[in-house]
């Protein structure tokens, strides 16, 4: 009985033992589901790794749940950080890399302790951690592909992307890796600072020009297919309207050869009096040609006697000019003798100096009256050249010869009074020079003459500027008439044209319209119409060429008398060296003869304008000049400049009026005090070489008594407010 007992209460405290056990387990252990895997850590070295689950006790044991399913890591690079192919150009990529880990016990050993089992279940985590490590895997295999092998052999990148990363993920491994998006970087993205980028640019243009370059090729032969297309089918187009035209022509053929024929021998009758009345004008023309050829050797030989007066006239020019430059030479010797002699001799000086003054006059007039004579005998050559061209020309050519006469006339008498104005002037300055340089003779002797030079200058100078007037006036005409009668030439030529047109086309009206009535009045009006053009047409012709012939004669007279006037230019410039040397020393005599004017007239004005200064300064004062040098109104002018100042400075200056206010008043005597203080024994010269104004009056004030020590120490303030006030 005993033992039945205690067989039931083993049995029944097994049961329970059993049960509580079951219990536990069903309290405490722990599912897992897939993908995820359970870490318990016991107490033993290595935590337990189970992928179904497992107990847990509380306090002994601590689980974490790791989770081992596959992960997609994104990874974008876009704009300027795009991916750099072996190109250098960039790329905008966008690739998924999964991940997962093993669910081997060791990996996930491995991962856990590396990673942790909460940062490996957390996607960002994982994000963070394998980032740039396949951003590097995606740069490195990104530069051994170009851009285009990027879209060509996508497996090939994938592989290398895969084996750039390889097998060290901390326990995880590298599922798959997918391209989602790839397209090249826009072009502003690039940087031209860049190396690289700038490379990718230069390929990028180079690339889209090519492409550019092969659409427009295509575009135009294209273009001209479609043109080449549109020649043909016109081409055709006009083969059957040719075709159709020469099938109206060969139903026409008859009349038109029968047409053919009676204008044939109309033309052959036209033809034989063209040749006739050609070689009446040829033999016209050749009576011209001789009556104007005849015409222009006259016109020559005038021209060459004309050509002869003018050298002539220019060698007497030449040496009158050479014996005015020989007397200046002498004067200029005389001049420097006088120059050298004493002062006595200052008489014999002025009565020579008269003569030459009086010769030279005599010389002025000589050569006025020979110019007065040349210029008489240039007239009278006009005048005849005048008369010849009457007799030579028509009534109208009179007219413009005489014209030509006058306005040369006009021109000459213009010289003369240039002439005489010059003369004039010369002759003022002349007299104001001798009543201001009374003193200076021989400068203004020497003044005198090259005054007279200059007018005599003035003189060529107009001579030559009349004779370039004349021959720029001859183009002038000669261009005129050229165009008048080329003008005239082309009115009669269309007017001519224009009647024979009409007269033609009259004459083949009417034989058009009785051509019914009869062949043979039809060409005899039409026979006679031609015959009237033509005979209009070669009068027009006939003006034309005497127009022509007119205006060649003309041309060929004017051309010759300015060839003349241009070889005469020609030939006064090609004279001897001396001639040369002579217009160097008068452009250079009459640059200094300029300057030497003016400083007269400045001086002229100064003397004027001192002496006006003096004169209203001293016409109430009595003051004796002695000598007329003019350092005198400079002196004059200084000393009065400096009394002014003394002046204004007393007036303005407090200080100074308060010293001199006794002085001027009369209540002190400022040399008497002078006078006591440099007599003063403690006054050494040593006193006024160390001590400043200040102390010096403050020593003498200090050994000084009486009125004379109340003095200087007035005098000391005075000095002491002057170096304040500085």
């Amino acid at each position: 009985m005993d033992t039945w007992i205690v067989a039931a209460i083993l049995i029944g405290g097994i049961i329970v033992i059993f049960g509580g056990l079951a219990i536990i387990v069903a309290k405490f252990y722990r599912k897992v589901d897939q993908g995820q895997a359970l870490i318990i850590n016991k107490m033993k070295d290595e935590p337990e790794v189970t992928f179904t689950g497992g107990v847990v006790y509380p306090i002994i044991h601590r689980a974490e749940i790791i989770d081992i399913s596959v992960k997609r890591i994104d990874i974008d690079r876009r704009g300027k950080n795009g991916l750099i192919c072996k190109d250098y150009l960039r790329a905008d990529i966008n690739v998924n890399f999964f991940v997962r880990i093993n669910p081997i016990k060791e990996k996930v050993l491995e991962v856990a302790s590396t990673i942790g089992c909460k940062r490996a279940s957390d996607l960002a985590a994982l994000d963070e951690l394998f980032n740039a490590k396949f951003s590097e895997a995606l740069k490195t295999a990104g530069k051994q592909f170009e851009f285009a092998a990027l879209f060509d052999k996508r497996d090939d990148f994938r592989e290398k992307v895969k084996e750039v990363i390889g097998e060290d993920l901390n326990g995880f491994v590298l599922e798959d890796v997918a391209i989602d998006y790839l397209e090249q970087t826009d072009l502003k993205f690039l940087n031209v600072n860049d190396t690289n980028d700038a490379q990718g640019i230069e390929k990028i243009v180079r690339i889209t020009k090519e492409k550019q370059v092969i659409e427009a090729r295509l575009s135009n032969e294209a273009e001209a297919q479609i043109a080449n297309e549109d020649v043909k089918k016109w081409e055709r187009i006009k083969l059957a309207e040719r075709q159709k035209s020469e099938i109206d022509e060969n139903t026409t053929q008859a009349k038109e050869e029968a047409r053919i024929k009676r204008e044939r021998e109309v033309s052959t009758k036209e033809l034989t009096k063209e040749k006739d009345i050609e070689l009446q004008r040829k033999n016209d023309e050749a009576e011209m040609l001789a009556a104007e050829q005849a015409k222009m050797r006259k016109a020559e030989a005038a021209l060459k006697d004309r050509e002869k007066a003018l050298l002539i006239k220019e060698e007497e020019n030449m040496a009158e000019k050479l014996r005015l430059q020989k007397k200046r030479e002498e004067l200029a010797i005389v001049l420097d003798l006088q120059k050298q002699t004493k002062a006595e001799e200052e008489s014999s000086k002025l009565k020579r100096a008269e003569g030459i003054k009086i010769e030279a006059e005599e010389t002025n007039k000589t050569i006025i009256e020979r110019e007065q004579a040349e210029r008489t005998k240039v007239s009278t050559i006009i005048t005849a050249q005048a008369e010849a061209e009457e007799l030579r020309i028509k009534e109208e050519e009179k007219a413009e010869a005489a014209k030509k006469v006058a306005e040369i006339e006009s021109q000459m008498a213009s010289f003369d009074l240039k002439k005489t104005e010059i003369e004039t002037e010369s002759q003022k300055m002349r007299a104001e020079a001798q009543a201001f340089e009374k003193e200076r003779l021989a400068d203004a002797q020497a003044k005198e003459f090259a005054a007279t030079e200059m007018a005599k200058v003035q003189v060529e100078r107009d001579r030559e500027d009349l004779r370039k007037i004349k021959i720029s006036n001859d183009d002038l005409e000669l261009n005129i008439v050229d165009r008048k009668g080329n003008v005239d030439a082309e009115n009669l030529k269309r007017q001519g044209a224009a009647k024979a047109e009409n007269i033609r086309a009259e004459g083949v009206a009417k034989a058009a319209n009785i051509q019914d009535e009869g062949s043979a009045q039809a060409e005899l009006l039409r026979s006679q119409g031609l015959a009237e053009a033509d005979v209009e047409e070669r009068n027009v012709n006939i003006a034309e060429r005497a127009n022509e012939i007119e205006a060649n004669r003309i041309r060929q007279i004017k051309f010759a008398e300015a060839e003349g006037i241009s070889k005469l230019a020609d030939a006064q410039k090609l004279m001897d060296s001396i001639s040369q040397e002579r217009e160097e020393f008068r452009l250079k005599l009459d640059k200094q003869t300029e300057i030497a004017l003016a400083k007269i007239a400045v001086r002229r004005d100064i003397a004027k304008s001192q002496a006006g200064v003096l004169a209203e300064a001293f016409k109430a004062t009595d003051i004796k000049i002695i000598g007329g040098d003019g350092d005198f109104f400079d002196r004059f002018v200084h000393a009065a400049s400096i009394g002014q100042a003394l002046d204004a400075t007393m007036d303005n200056s407090q200080t100074l009026q308060a010293i001199s206010h006794d002085y001027v008043e009369g209540e002190g005597n400022l040399i008497k005090e002078v006078g006591n203080i440099l007599s003063s024994p403690t006054l050494q010269a040593s006193n006024l070489r160390d001590l400043s104004l200040t102390a010096l009056l403050a020593s003498l004030s200090s050994e000084a008594s009486g009125e004379q020590k109340k003095l200087l120490q007035k005098l000391l303030a005075k000095a002491t407010d002057l170096e304040k006030g500085k």
